[in-house]
């Protein structure tokens, strides 16, 4: 018998760009087909985040392709496709799980890969990745047929609760209203480079403890000794980090969020000073009193710093009841914080 694992079919959309999903599901090989729920429409959602899930048996065959039909309505369009999946792959990862438990960096048993999600965004994208705590991959990027579509189906998606969540969304949205549909964005997400995360601590008495990063494609690696951050890795741009080190009895936690054009324009300099196959350093100094962060890029002779508004960062001190050290910008949810917020994403709302 084919091996079986727990996971659960997941569904995510791009911000500002929801879904209504017609029908879909995992397509297993001599095996029941497992569906992909159509109950919930999705928005708002930053791309590869969690999205609309729907618990359905428990251990599951891995699958070997997907097929997936859904409304864009803002886009006013239908699509359909049918794709394969690298069922290889995918077995070994589901087979090995997390190489090192969290805490621990110790083998840890089971399967802990436990969502295969989907993505769909404008232009008939569809990504899926298979996605475990602190860890998500991406499985492959492919692109759905345009097919015709009844009014009644806009209709019907004019009353959902994905309309009335985009239309009541906060004032961000004038800002977008006039821009075109950015068609190409999520091919640019999946841009790669060469590159490495390199933590400078100024102060002789601090050492690292980990980095937990998202990158722009929606993948997300988590680095847990300095060993892991030598090697250079062909992955896309980050967009989100958290950083942790460690000083006397203090473990200082970083949340950084990037300015994603502003760190593929980086990116992309540094690529055409020193070429495509150049080998980069993200390098990121903390000051000798733990409370503020520089960034940089760096390859040989070549150095692009980064300015302050490419960042947006909150340093704190989890074991002092969160005590905050330092602080780029308003943090609280009212605000629309850097944990809600989308920062300069290229995304569009069609009146």
């Amino acid at each position: 018998m084919k091996p079986k694992y727990e996971w659960y079919p997941m569904v995510v959309t791009a911000t500002f760009y929801p879904v209504q999903l017609i029908s879909g599901a995992f397509i297993c090989d001599g095996e029941n087909d497992v569906r992909i729920s159509d109950v919930f429409p999705v928005a708002n959602t930053l791309w590869g985040d969690d999205g609309g899930v729907m618990i359905i048996g428990d251990k599951k065959p891995v699958p070997n392709g997907i097929y997936i039909k859904w409304l864009s309505a803002l886009e006013g369009q239908l699509y359909e496709g049918t794709f394969d999946l690298p069922h290889e792959q995918m077995s070994e990862l589901f087979k090995s799980g997390f190489v090192e438990d969290l805490y621990t960096g110790k083998p840890k048993p089971g399967y802990p890969y436990d969502y295969i999600k989907v993505g769909l965004a404008p232009g008939g994208v569809v990504a899926v990745w298979l996605s475990g705590f602190n860890s998500q991959i991406l499985l492959g990027q492919f692109t759905a047929d345009k097919v015709p579509a009844e009014d009644s189906l806009f209709e019907a998606w004019s009353n959902t609760q994905a309309e009335q969540s985009i239309l009541l969304k906060d004032d961000s949205n004038e800002q977008v209203l006039n821009m075109p549909i950015p068609y190409g964005l999520w091919d640019e997400y999946n841009r790669r480079f060469s590159w490495r995360y390199n933590i400078r601590l100024e102060d002789e008495k601090s050492s690292f403890n980990t980095i937990n990063s998202t990158y722009s494609n929606g993948e997300q690696y988590f680095i847990y000794t300095p060993e892991m951050m030598s090697e250079y890795n062909s992955r896309a741009y980050p967009r989100d980090i958290t950083i942790m080190w460690d000083k006397d009895s203090d473990t200082y936690v970083a949340n950084i969020r990037l300015n994603k054009p502003m760190i593929l324009d980086a990116f992309q300099q540094m690529s055409q000073k020193t070429g495509d196959n150049v080998h980069i350093d993200f390098c990121v100094d903390i000051s000798r009193y733990n409370n503020l962060l520089k960034f940089s890029l760096e390859s040989g002779e070549h150095k692009i710093e980064l300015p302050e508004e490419a960042t947006k960062i909150m340093i704190f001190i989890p074991v002092r009841d969160n005590k905050v050290v330092y602080c780029s910008h308003n943090w609280d949810d009212e605000t629309n914080g850097v944990g809600l917020d989308y920062f300069n994403e290229y995304y569009v709302i069609k009146k």
